[in-house]
């Protein structure tokens, strides 16, 4: 499987989720080709919490130094 393939199917699963319905391939080519988002607010621990953001995963807390 591409890497394209694994981020197809993963936005497809994402949508379904937000919007209840499996979207079609034609709306995940869509959402792909879109201009970049830039985020007025971005989230500086968006690395960190990607598993949040994508599966709905606890926040991790941030590591101590």
């Amino acid at each position: 499987m591409s890497l394209g393939n694994l981020v197809r199917e993963a936005l497809g699963e994402y949508l379904a989720r937000t919007g209840s319905v499996q979207p079609a391939p034609e709306a995940i080519d869509e959402v792909l080709l879109a201009e970049p988002f830039d985020d007025p607010h971005p989230d500086p621990q968006l690395s960190t919490n990607v598993d949040h953001y994508l599966y709905g995963a606890t926040r991790r807390p941030r590591r101590r130094r």
